[in-house]
C-alpha cells in the first residue's frame, strides 16, 4: 500500500473482512463492500461526441508504474458507511481505471508483505486462514500460475500454512518445467497470462498429466474470453474478488480433503 499510496498517513485502519463485488461495462461500473452496506461505488459514462468511452491518456495515477487510462465516468453515487467518518456524494466527477503492478514492480519477500497483498487484493484473510486444518493433513501438491507475483505469493503462503505443498510459477513455460518434475495434485491459474492464456496453459497441464485438476481465477469476469472460461470449469472457476476462506474451501471441493 505504502508503495501504491506514497504519502505519510496520521493514521490507518483496515476494516473487517466483507465480500467485495464489481461489475462494469464500457457505460457503467458498479463496487459495493458487503452488498453496499460498508461502501458503493456507482460510475456511469460521461457522454461524448461518439459511442466510445472518453479516456484520458498518458496521465501517471499514484504510484502505479502503468494503466490503461482514465475513464471518464461521473459518480451515481460514491459512499463509505462504516466508521466514525461516513460519507456519501452523488453526481460528482468520477473516473475508473485499471492499473498493473507486477514481480518486476515489487518484490514482496515475507509473509507479513504477503498478508498486505491479501488486503490491497481485496482478498482478505483472517488469520485462521493461515492456520493448518485437519482436513489438509494429507498432503496434496498445488501449483500456483499467476504473473502477479503479491497475487502468487499470498496464495501460497496462505495455503501451506493449511498443510499444502505448494509450487510457483509465473507463466506457461514455468509450469510445464514444475510439472516435468513434481506431481501435482491441483494448479490454480490465473486466466489473463503473458503468452498462453489460463485456457491453453490448461489444455498443456491436462495433455501433460491428465490426473492433475485444474482451478481458473481471473480479475477480469467480463472479458468474452473469461465468459468461455467459466463455460469450460464451470465449478472449478473463481473471480479474483474471493475471500481467502472462499478459495480455500473451493481448494478443499476439488480435493476432496
Amino acid at each position: 500500500m505504502g508503495r501504491f499510496y506514497p504519502v505519510q498517513w496520521n493514521s490507518f485502519t483496515v476494516a473487517k473482512d466483507a465480500a467485495m463485488e464489481w461489475k462494469f461495462t464500457k457505460d457503467r461500473a458498479e463496487a459495493r463492500l458487503d452488498g453496499g452496506k460498508t461502501a458503493e461505488v456507482v460510475l456511469n459514462r460521461n457522454p461524448g461526441m461518439t459511442d466510445d468511452p472518453v479516456v484520458i491518456k498518458n496521465l501517471k495515477y499514484w504510484g502505479a508504474p502503468r494503466n490503461d487510462g482514465f475513464v471518464l465516468m461521473p459518480n451515481e453515487i460514491e459512499a463509505y458507511r462504516a466508521g466514525d467518518k461516513p460519507f456519501e456524494f452523488k453526481g460528482t466527477n468520477g473516473f475508473m481505471i485499471t492499473f498493473d503492478m507486477n514481480s518486476k514492480d515489487v518484490q514482496y519477500t515475507s509473509r507479513t508483505c504477503a498478508e498486505r497483498c491479501f488486503k490491497f487484493c481485496k482478498i482478505l484473510p483472517r488469520k485462521s486462514d493461515f492456520a493448518p486444518t485437519q482436513k489438509a493433513t494429507a498432503v496434496k501438491a498445488i501449483l500456483v500460475v499467476d504473473d502477479d507475483f503479491a497475487m502468487r505469493r499470498g496464495i501460497a503462503l496462505m495455503l501451506k500454512g493449511q498443510g499444502y505443498e505448494v509450487f510457483e510459477a509465473e507463466d506457461g513455460m514455468q509450469a510445464l518445467q514444475v510439472l516435468g518434475q513434481k506431481s501435482i495434485d491441483l494448479a490454480i491459474v490465473d486466466l489473463f497470462l503473458p503468452g498462453q492464456d489460463g485456457i491453453e496453459i490448461a489444455e498443456g497441464i491436462g495433455k501433460k498429466n491428465p490426473s492433475t485438476k485444474i482451478l481458473l481465477v481471473t480479475a477480469y469476469g467480463e472479458y468474452g474470453r473469461a465468459k468461455e472460461a467459466q463455460q469450460i470449469f464451470q465449478k472449478n472457476y473463481l473471480e479474483k474478488s474471493f475471500l481467502a476462506r472462499v478459495l480455500s474451501k473451493k481448494v478443499e471441493e476439488i480435493l476432496g480433503t
